[in-house]
């Protein structure tokens, strides 16, 4: 049986690593946002440690991300990835989820232009969307909570529709699917009548036009795909604060359903023209 760490408080992934030692790393406890954040970090750690052989293992639907994992192995690392660094709680400086996991967790340099680099490069080519979309998203799955109120987010699905694009809800019913996220009733054009894998989301991320949504999975995979060119619908938290360092992420906020400023979406929509 492999030896199981999950605790690196006084010593860091890297600093237990040796040559030649077979590696999995767990990260079956997140949903596809945190294992798309987390994938340039585990590529940097390949690269840094090219005698070690590593596997990687994700949620049920992440099959995509899976790399064998398995193969027998020596030691099992559990990613926690933490949100709010124990270490960190009571200070003003606030690191994002990946500086986190870098610095304390992995034991890696943390390098600012890691975030959000991952380019995906499986996609089904055979999946083919109406033209001229903009993919929308308005439910998070692992807090319904952060999703924005029913009644704007069809205001803001007409709005999309009246500027000439064709809206299209990128919401997938995977085997991790929060029920409480029904389908809309506005959306007559969903991802939901599709099959729900990575390479069918990411063939309809990069056919749209634009991207936007709530914080969730499949607004971390367009802030990757579409270079940023995305607009962030949030409410309590603004998490544009997150992706601005390699790329330009709009926002609106959405907290207020009767105080949207709609000329940020007019805008948004303009340049998506370009």
């Amino acid at each position: 049986m492999p030896t199981v760490v999950d605790n690196f408080a006084h010593k860091r992934l890297t600093e237990q690593l040796e040559d030649g030692m077979r590696v999995r790393i767990d990260f079956d406890r997140h949903g596809l946002g945190d294992m798309i954040m987390f994938q340039p970090l585990y590529q940097r750690l390949k690269t840094l440690y090219p005698n070690i052989e590593f596997h990687l293992k994700g949620n049920r639907d992440q099959q995509y991300f899976e790399e064998a994992p398995e193969a027998a192995v020596d030691v099992v690392f559990k990613i926690s990835f933490p949100e709010t660094p124990e270490l960190f709680r009571s200070s003003k400086y606030t690191m994002t989820k990946p500086e986190a996991c870098a610095v304390l967790e992995l034991g890696i340099p943390w390098e600012p232009a890691l975030e959000f680099s991952w380019k995906p490069t499986k996609f089904n080519p055979e999946l083919q969307i109406k033209d001229n979309c903009i993919g929308m998203v308005f439910q998070c799955n692992s807090d319904p909570s952060k999703g924005i109120n029913p009644g704007l987010a069809a205001r803001l699905w007409e709005a999309v529709r009246k500027s000439g694009f064709t809206p299209i809800e990128v919401q997938f019913t995977n085997p991790n699917h929060n029920k409480k996220n029904g389908r809309c009733a506005f959306a007559n054009y969903s991802c939901r009548d599709f099959e729900p894998t990575v390479e069918n989301l990411v063939s309809v991320i990069r056919q749209c036009k634009g991207f936007v949504g709530v914080n969730t999975g499949t607004f971390c995979a367009a802030v990757c795909i579409k270079n940023g060119h995305v607009l962030h619908l949030h409410t309590r938290h603004d998490f544009t604060r997150f992706y601005k360092r390699n790329n330009p992420v709009s926002s609106i906020d959405c907290t207020n359903p009767d105080k949207v400023d709609y000329s940020v979406i007019d805008r948004y929509l303009a340049s998506c023209r370009s």
